[in-house]
């Protein structure tokens, strides 16, 4: 971004009279996207989500990666516009992020969208509305759902009587079977699924994904001798395995490296461009073809750069919601607030795209999601 600061939120944030954050103040020409933030552990703002060019530096918790695509990845849809404008007057006044503004605010905020419902009474009548009982303040998710309705023309009578109270599916409903709930996990059961997929990975490795008797009376849950182990024992089991075959893949990947100048490097990633393209534009030829969701909403064409593992170009696509699915729908704030995140199951380069593309849906084209570590 060429500018030296500590954070990558937008513009400055006052934390207290004497502390004072800065972030980004103006879009930079390469993005940056974060896996910290599908973990809320920080909030990457709409400038680095946006920027001049469309490539994002991807960051995970021990790794840089990267995601590119073509100019449509800058164009922003109406749903991206109008969310986007009722953050930035909600966080104007939120100062502290907390999710929430007083009741008395309301008006202001409306100031700052350009928003007129009319008299000084309607908005006093709408607030009382939208006020969570006794507490005085208003929730974003019942900002949003109201402010985005009457941005699109809604009456404010039809608000108050709450006609249109339940909001249209949203993208990821559209076409898909019904998926359990998304609320956290223990770390047990965070466990056995990291271990399960470890293990479908090293089938397909190892030449056996078509073997799936053989996988399936082979897996590590059936394995007496591992049953009996504790959830602490088999952990220590399978990551002392994982440092074993790390080590050995490292090994010949350097020994491999050492022979490749850059522009042979740079060759290769080109064709491996070019192979990528055709062979998705192959898939995607015929519309009967394309999943439910790609009918509905906007299809990005996106890749996905691993420099690890050898190096590895992923071609994906990401379908994002339309206009009218965002509007009245729950819609998450940032990577703290509150909303109807969902994490699918293409793994973490699919949480952190959400990130940027909130409630969107990815096609990985009959691939297995790539590791982002």
């Amino acid at each position: 971004s060429g500018q030296a600061v500590s954070n990558v939120f937008d513009n400055t944030l006052t934390v207290s009279g004497a502390l004072t954050c800065r972030g980004i103040q103006s879009r930079p020409a390469i993005g940056y996207l974060s896996q910290l933030e599908a973990f809320r552990y920080c909030e990457v703002g709409g400038f680095y989500k946006s920027p001049k060019f469309p490539i994002w530096v991807v960051g995970s918790t021990s790794h840089f990666t990267v995601m590119f695509g073509d100019a449509s990845c800058l164009k922003e849809s109406k749903s991206d516009e109008l969310l986007e404008r009722c953050k930035r007057a909600f966080k104007e006044v939120d100062g502290d992020e907390n999710g929430f503004i007083s009741r008395i605010h309301l008006a202001r905020v409306f100031d700052l969208l350009g928003l007129d419902v009319g008299s000084e009474h309607a908005i006093q009548t709408l607030a009382a509305y939208l006020e969570v009982n006794g507490a005085d303040i208003i929730l974003w998710d019942d900002f949003w759902k109201a402010t985005s309705r009457l941005l699109m023309g809604a009456t404010l009578d039809s608000i108050l009587q709450g006609e249109a109270d339940e909001p249209p599916e949203l993208l990821t409903q559209l076409g898909e079977p019904a998926q359990a709930s998304t609320g956290p996990i223990s770390d047990e059961e965070y466990a056995k699924r990291l271990a399960a997929q470890e293990w479908e990975d090293y089938q397909k490795d190892n030449g056996k994904e078509n073997d799936v008797q053989g996988a399936a009376a082979s897996a590590p849950g059936d394995d007496p001798a591992l049953s009996s182990l504790t959830d602490e024992e088999y952990a220590r089991k399978l990551q002392a395995k994982w440092d074993a075959e790390d080590t050995a893949s490292n090994a010949a990947e350097v020994g491999s490296h050492t022979e490749m100048d850059d522009d042979t490097t740079t060759q290769a990633l080109a064709d491996d461009v070019t192979a990528a393209t055709i062979e998705d534009e192959k898939m995607s030829s015929s519309p009967e073809d394309k999943p439910d969701f790609e009918k509905f909403g906007d299809t990005l064409q996106l890749y996905h750069y691993n420099g690890m593992r050898g190096g590895t170009l992923t071609p994906f696509r990401v379908t994002r919601l339309s206009a009218e699915e965002a509007v009245g729908a729950s819609i998450a704030l940032g990577a703290n607030g509150g909303g109807s995140g969902q994490s699918g199951s293409g793994g973490d380069l699919e949480d952190v795209v959400r990130t940027k593309w909130p409630s969107s849906m990815v096609n990985w084209l009959g691939r297995s999601p790539p590791y982002i570590d």
